[in-house]
């Protein structure tokens, strides 16, 4: 996961169709909570951003009452290498995408010295949910739509298709190799159709739709979670699930493969599939700050878990 020095992030808000957007960084504080699972709910969070320009709070404005008026939010988050947070990221290195995801609501006030945006958001699958991607799939009016004998995959990346223009992509899809023995009608959103074909294991994660069973994951080595990669204190067993935290890791991606190392839970120790995923802290070139992931697996062999190459 290389050295957890010098936290940098870029903060990006932008008009839906891309013609305007701002972009924020260091030297400019940001507070984050921002949560991401596996399930059909749609991943929230809020930021706190400190004494941005007069121009830019009002461009990153934003009234839950007009989301006509919605604008895209990506933040892209790491570590420099330096333990300076002013000093540029080492050339070569990449911040990874933390979220991806739609304003729900944006305000600015003032606190003492300090005036602070507050923005809060939902995931881009947020999107999808628009009266607009209610559709009906009928083989008999739309030859070729959903045919005797397509499988549910084929069927799966079909439908995903259909949320392109609003920005969902292609991400990973699992072994879904049954197929209908009829033509089949879907009547309803495009959501509504895909948690129906997956069994409810269809969910966007940073506008990207994935589709698992709970023995797959997403293609890769697991990555190593122990006290060396910024494990913090001891795993807790919650039922059938592990969590765990450690030092703010945006790296670790949802439904893939980790190998938690613990010193002081050691019979909790093996490679799990993530679950769920939590960050929260502060990123700032002027005040000190705590930044953490908590993260949930479901724990297992790592033969019994099948690695599935990203589909899109």
């Amino acid at each position: 996961m290389g050295l957890k020095f010098g936290r940098v992030y870029s903060l990006t808000v932008s008009t839906i169709d891309n013609t305007q957007s701002v972009t924020i960084a260091l030297p400019f504080t940001m507070e984050f909570d921002i949560k991401r699972n596996d399930l059909s709910s749609l991943n929230q969070g809020s930021i706190r951003l400190y004494n941005l320009s007069l121009h830019n709070r009002a461009f990153i404005r934003q009234d839950e009452y007009t989301p006509f008026l919605a604008k895209r939010i990506v933040l892209r988050a790491g570590y420099s290498g330096f333990p300076n947070p002013n000093v540029a990221p080492i050339p070569g290195s990449s911040q990874t995408i933390l979220l991806n995801g739609l304003i729900n609501h944006a305000w600015s006030i003032r606190e003492g010295n300090n005036f602070i945006t507050n923005i809060e958001f939902f995931d881009l699958g947020h999107a999808a949910t628009s009266d607009k991607n209610t559709i009906v799939f009928n083989p008999k009016t739309a030859p070729g739509s959903f045919v005797k004998g397509m499988t549910k995959k084929q069927i799966i990346t079909q439908m995903v298709n259909y949320l392109r223009p609003v920005g969902i992509t292609l991400g990973t899809i699992g072994n879904f190799t049954n197929t209908y023995p009829k033509a089949r009608v879907f009547a309803g959103s495009v959501l509504q159709g895909l948690s129906e074909i997956s069994g409810g294991q269809f969910y966007i994660d940073n506008g990207v739709a994935n589709c698992l069973a709970d023995n797959e994951v997403v293609e890769g080595d697991p990555l190593l979670i122990d006290s060396s990669t910024g494990l913090l204190g001891t795993p807790i067993k919650d039922l059938l699930m592990m969590r765990f935290q450690l030092l703010f890791e945006p790296k670790i991606l949802m439904s893939s493969l980790v190998n938690l190392q613990s010193t002081t839970a050691s019979q909790f120790n093996g490679v799990g599939k993530v679950l769920s995923l939590h960050h929260k802290g502060t990123i700032s070139a002027a005040v000190c700050g705590d930044a953490t992931t908590d993260v949930g697996i479901l724990i297992g062999a790592e033969a019994a878990f099948n690695q599935v190459p990203r589909t899109g």
